[in-house]
């Protein structure tokens, strides 16, 4: 069974599944399989598969993104100014982003068994099946919410998250996200948790021996606090 099969029989035993729960299946030249749920307002959750191939044998790379529009239009004025490199800013971006291995912590790439056969191929799709009732869509779910987006990243604690890098989801950009998030949250200490992060940033800074000039809006981040200050809050 080679990728071109796998993937074909990955499409054909997922798709009752993921249609049924309002995913259309996006066909494209990518290397991947794509699924979109769709909302108003150019909002958006995906999902995506890939495979790792050693000859006929194959295991899955799958996770779930979900676009909260007003936070991407946020960071498009932030663009707009200063261009986000490294990626850059793309219409498809999405805020949240999970995969299996991520969420649950597994260092490593690629899950469930080796596919050599279709049997095996249905045996993952089950599993994706599972994974999505019971964690992923709820999850999803509760990332709509901004107010639990920010307790979970900019709370206390394990809460405080000083990089989303080997956290159970990533925000891609973080510093911006994180602020525009706390921002629309409506937390009414957000100037305090500006200040916060300022200082973590300068003691970043200084072990290298520089400094950040937090007037110098060439600079993404002071740009991103300055046009925050004039956005008003979601909830």
């Amino acid at each position: 069974m080679n990728k071109r099969e796998t993937e074909s029989h990955i499409v054909k035993h997922i798709d009752h599944f993921m249609v049924e729960n309002g995913f259309k299946h996006k066909k494209s030249e990518k290397t991947q399989v794509e699924y979109y749920r769709k909302f108003d307002g150019n909002n958006f959750e995906r999902f995506s598969l890939s495979t790792l191939n050693y000859y006929d044998e194959h295991k899955l790379r799958f996770g779930f993104g979900k676009r909260v529009n007003v936070v991407e239009e946020l960071v498009s004025k932030v663009n707009e100014q200063v261009p986000l490199k490294n990626p850059s800013l793309s219409k498809d971006d999405t805020t949240f982003g999970f995969g299996y291995n991520s969420y649950n912590q597994i260092n490593k790439d690629g899950c469930f068994e080796y596919m050599r056969t279709e049997e095996d191929v249905i045996k993952n799709v089950k599993l994706i099946i599972d994974f999505s009732e019971k964690e992923a869509f709820p999850f999803l779910e509760k990332l709509g919410d901004l107010r639990e987006v920010d307790r979970l990243i900019n709370g206390e604690g394990e809460n405080w998250w000083e990089t989303d890098w080997q956290k159970p989801f990533h925000l891609g950009y973080f510093y911006l996200r994180r602020m525009i998030i706390a921002r629309l949250s409506g937390r009414k200490d957000f100037p305090q948790f500006i200040e916060k992060l300022k200082s973590y940033s300068e003691g970043k800074a200084a072990e290298n021996g520089r400094t950040i000039d937090w007037n110098d809006h060439s600079n993404n981040t002071p740009l991103a606090m300055h046009l925050l200050e004039s956005v008003d809050p979601l909830y």
